[in-house]
């Protein structure tokens, strides 16, 4: 038996939609702001999750880049930061969502009516 292998061509459009029908996750850029010339510290929760408007489900953080993770802490000797978090893919038919970080204490990261777009890369200011 002879196998005959066959090259499907896919445009660039048509493959980013299936890589992210497969991959299912939001990445959310964030930048984060401070007063001049003070030393701060910077960390997130494991319990940060974005909350579709459309839905009770929440979507739970899969990665964390350029900054600690409860309960370590981030020194930052600038006026802004930047880093990224990956959460697990939103529903289907998800319209907007909100950013929320549950935690027992002041200074939580929050974000609200974020539209959803077609690529679920989004760019947040805290």
């Amino acid at each position: 038996m002879e196998l005959i292998e066959e090259k499907i061509e896919m445009t660039p459009e048509l493959l980013s939609d299936v890589q992210i029908d497969v991959e299912k996750q939001v990445i959310v850029h964030c930048h984060a702001r401070y007063i001049p010339n003070i030393p701060w510290q910077l960390r997130v929760w494991p319990t940060i999750y974005l909350f579709p408007k459309e839905s009770n489900h929440r979507c739970k953080l899969i990665q964390h880049f350029n900054i600690a993770l409860y309960p370590q802490w981030l020194y930052i000797n600038k006026v802004e930061h930047h880093f990224t978090l990956v959460f697990e893919g939103l529903p289907k038919g998800c319209m907007s969502f909100d950013i929320l970080e549950i935690i027992p204490e002041s200074g939580a990261f929050e974000a609200f009516d974020i539209q959803r777009n077609s690529t679920d890369v989004y760019h947040v200011n805290f």
